[in-house]
């Protein structure tokens, strides 16, 4: 029974090549311990809001002027979209990204800070995707992901059930539109200038 023995030792061969292929699990855990998030407005309505979040899962969101919800509010962040989280910043290669060296006089930026290890980088990044998906420089690809993952973060107040609270403080600032009084027109007061 020449098909009986061929098979059985290809299935034996078999066996031990799968056994031989055994991939190593990846290690899941990542280095970010926290992280806070803040867009800032734009001529039109741009939402001004604040993410801020860390491993304890404690999560800070502020809605201010265009935002959909609006005051302050905390919640409780899921272990699993932490996890998410963080992988998608690895995909983002964070520990490597450069601010693009783009600047807008009409649209939205982020405030961007990450905590890893003993570190805490700070970003001002425009949202302005890079379009011509064929000829995209690394760089142009890893701006895309960084602010795919800023947008996934901007819109996680839709998903965490949030309970108002009074205030806390942010690590972030440009959630909070200048409010510039408009010019007095000094000549209208006795003696003028």
């Amino acid at each position: 029974m020449p098909t009986t023995k061929s098979f059985l030792s290809g299935a034996v061969i078999a066996l031990f090549m799968a056994c031989s292929f055994e991939t190593p699990l990846k290690d899941t855990t990542s280095d970010l311990t926290r992280v806070s998030l803040a867009t800032g407005g734009c001529y039109g309505q741009c939402p001004f809001l604040a993410v801020d979040l860390d491993t304890s899962l404690l999560y800070k969101f502020y809605g201010g002027d265009y935002s959909e919800v609006q005051g302050y509010h905390v919640g409780r962040f899921s272990q699993e979209s932490w996890d998410t989280l963080t992988r998608k910043f690895d995909i983002a290669l964070y520990k490597t990204y450069q601010e693009p060296s783009i600047t807008m006089e009409d649209g939205m930026y982020f405030e961007l800070i990450l905590e890893y290890c003993d570190t805490i980088e700070r970003f001002h990044i425009p949202a302005i995707y890079s379009l011509s998906a064929d000829s995209l420089s690394e760089v142009d690809h890893q701006q895309n992901n960084m602010l795919t993952v800023l947008d996934w973060l901007m819109g996680t107040y839709k998903r965490v059930p949030l309970i108002r609270t009074d205030s806390f403080s942010l690590r972030t600032s440009i959630q909070f539109p200048l409010r510039i009084p408009p010019p007095v027109d000094l000549s209208m007061t006795r003696g003028g200038l």
